[in-house]
C-alpha cells in the first residue's frame, strides 16, 4: 500500500498546489488511512512545510496554519482516500506536519472532524 501511495501522491500534488502561510509553503507529501485507538479509523495528509517559521517548529505560527492548509488540502484528498482504499466514512481527518527524516525527524499532528468535504471543528 505505501508502494501505491508513493505512485500516487503526485498526481495528488498536482490537483492540490502547496498553500503558503508566512512565506512558509505546506506541501502535501503522503496521505493514507490512520488508526488511532481513541477516535477509531480515519484520514491522515503528511504536510512538510518548506521551512521554519521564526518561533521554531512547535510553535505557534505553525499551530495557526494548521487548519488553513487541513482545509486547502481535504477536498481533494477525502474523495481520494475513498476512491483508492475504500474509506468512505472516516471518523477523522488528521494533519501530520513533519519535519526531518523518518529516523531523527519531528511532526505535529492534529486531528479535525469532517464537515461538508473537507475540515471541520478540531478534535
Amino acid at each position: 500500500m505505501r508502494q501505491l501511495l508513493k505512485i500516487l501522491v503526485p498526481i495528488l500534488t498536482i490537483l492540490a498546489a502547496p498553500v503558503a502561510s508566512q512565506e512558509i509553503l505546506y506541501e502535501l507529501v503522503d496521505t493514507g488511512i490512520l488508526t488511532d485507538p481513541e477516535r477509531g479509523q480515519g484520514i491522515e495528509m503528511r504536510v512538510k512545510p518548506s521551512g521554519v517559521p521564526n518561533d521554531g517548529f512547535f510553535g505557534e505560527s505553525n499551530q495557526l496554519a494548521l487548519p488553513t492548509v487541513c482545509k486547502h488540502y481535504a477536498p481533494s484528498v477525502i474523495p481520494f482516500i475513498a476512491d483508492k482504499f475504500g474509506l468512505t466514512e472516516p471518523e477523522f481527518i488528521a494533519v501530520r506536519l513533519v519535519s526531518g527524516s523518518s529516523i531523527f525527524g519531528k511532526y505535529i499532528l492534529e486531528f479535525y472532524a469532517i464537515q461538508n468535504g473537507t475540515c471541520g471543528d478540531e478534535l
